[in-house]
């Protein structure tokens, strides 16, 4: 079974998601990383490839980035990011 991002959320779809789950507001330094890591209520059988996570950054010009997150172990996926 392979699960999309929206899935990911313990069965949630973007519908059903509460605000701070979609949009969060967040500073970083140019050139400088920041991680945000994000925990499933759910156990994968194989998380490496059942699970697709991306998350949509958008700086503040407006334009949107998508950065893929890689699966940290256990039910923990992480995603890094250092704006220009």
């Amino acid at each position: 079974m392979h699960l999309n991002r929206r899935d990911f959320l313990a069965g949630a779809t973007a519908l059903t998601l509460s605000d701070a789950l979609r949009a969060q507001t967040l500073a970083a330094a140019v050139n400088c990383p920041v991680e945000w890591a994000f925990t499933s209520t759910r156990q994968y059988e194989n998380p490496f490839v059942d699970v697709d996570l991306d998350v949509v950054v958008r700086d503040p010009q407006g334009a949107e980035f998508r950065v893929p997150a890689f699966w940290a172990g256990s039910q923990m996926w992480r995603v890094r990011y250092a704006p220009s």
